[in-house]
């Protein structure tokens, strides 16, 4: 129950703090991602995640 109050009193930390500000004034060049490839590694020292959206070339 614990982790629901934190992430109920997060939302509305953000949303007071983006309320005193003008949200119209923040502009994106990246808004939405569709088709997601996600690359996950499951290993010994731990997890590793990484989303790739199309913004970013990934060499091996």
């Amino acid at each position: 129950m614990i982790p629901n109050k934190a992430l109920i009193l997060g939302a509305l930390a953000l949303t007071t703090m983006m309320s005193r500000c003008r949200a119209e004034d923040i502009v994106a060049d990246h808004v939405a991602a569709y088709g997601i490839n996600v690359y996950q590694y499951y290993g010994p020292s731990g997890q590793y995640t990484h989303e790739f959206d199309g913004d970013e070339e990934f060499y091996v």
